[in-house]
């Protein structure tokens, strides 16, 4: 490719050179004739004599424009003779540091403009190194038991995870790590978190004895639905690693951190049909024995503004001795904004 305008380069500076003198010849040729023409004319009058001045004067201007073309020609010929020159030498053997041959012409010449990509690194755009981010993110919700079941002696329902979902979102600030292309990021901002835990069957928790417990409804209703909702506040902090090769996050990226949190309420949810066939909604606002603070591990995987999350609790659900010591997990998906 190079070499391709190096050719053009040549053939248009030889081409402007012989169009020059071709030019320059016929000029003078024309003078030597008007010459010729008054040494033979006995009869020239001082009208005619002023005429052939005038188009001396503007022979005169023309071959000194000739002149400026052909020193132009000229030093661009220097340019790309030089430019070969280093090209034998090896100084563009690396094609990011050869940014180029432009053209640029107009009427009467063109001019050869040679950039060098390490001439522009002061011009270079640099990357900002935070930048913020609004991420909401949705998935299921599950509880992990540490007891078995058929040692805890108290009712223990079965959690249905289809419907146990949780959703957030955040507010963000993503910083990049050492140099500007480093992908090591550092990930932190505050989030608002809503998880839902969904029992089956007739199952209702309650405060007995100073202890958190489900048991089956003492009223014997037929629970339609049965949840418990938690709503928290939570700062997470995570180390990312984006591999983007522009801005954040347009890339393959993933990240492990840890987040903590707190409790700002809970209710329970019960739904059910009453005797005359009306639908009923109970939510009752209630501690419940539940954890005031919440801690735990995250990880993500994706790409641009995707990604696959996973949470899990070090924290235990209840912050009271309890028969189930449960430990809850999240997986989902986020997108970055």
């Amino acid at each position: 490719m190079k070499l391709k305008y190096l050719l053009i380069s040549a053939f248009i500076i030889f081409g402007g050179i012989i169009n020059a003198q071709e030019i320059t010849t016929e000029k003078v040729k024309e003078s030597e004739f008007e010459s010729k023409k008054i040494s033979n004319d006995d009869t020239v009058t001082i009208e005619e004599l002023e005429i052939l001045k005038e188009e001396n004067e503007d022979l005169k201007k023309e071959l000194e424009s000739i002149s400026e073309n052909n020193i132009e020609i000229d030093q661009d010929t220097t340019k790309v003779n030089n430019l070969s020159e280093e090209i034998e030498n090896g100084k563009y053997n690396n094609d990011d540091d050869f940014y180029g041959i432009h053209f640029k012409d107009n009427d009467d010449h063109f001019t050869i403009v040679i950039r060098d990509k390490s001439k522009l690194k002061k011009y270079k755009y640099n990357k900002p190194r935070t930048r913020f981010r609004f991420d909401m993110d949705f998935g299921w919700d599950g509880l992990i038991s540490s007891k078995d079941p058929q040692e805890v002696g108290v009712e223990y329902p079965d959690f249905d995870m289809w419907p146990s979902m949780y959703y957030g979102f955040s507010f963000n600030s993503k910083t990049r790590l050492f140099k500007e292309n480093s992908p090591v990021h550092i990930k932190y901002g505050l989030g608002f978190k809503w998880s839902n835990y969904r029992v089956k069957g007739d199952y209702v928790l309650q405060k007995i004895n100073g202890r958190p417990e489900y048991t089956l409804d003492p009223v014997g209703r037929s629970l339609e639905k049965s949840r418990i909702r938690n709503w928290h506040m939570t700062l997470p902090v995570m180390l990312q690693f984006d591999f983007s090769k522009g801005n954040m996050d347009t890339g393959f990226k993933f990240g492990v951190g840890a987040y903590g949190g707190v409790r700002l309420y809970t209710w329970q949810t019960l739904k059910y049909t009453d005797a005359d066939g009306d639908k009923v909604k109970l939510m009752n606002r209630n501690q419940y024995y539940m954890n005031p603070f919440n801690y735990g591990l995250q990880a993500e995987i994706g790409y641009g503004s995707f990604s696959i999350v996973g949470k899990y609790e070090l924290s235990s659900l209840f912050n009271v001795d309890n028969p189930y010591e449960y430990n809850a997990w999240n997986l989902g998906a986020k997108f970055s904004f």
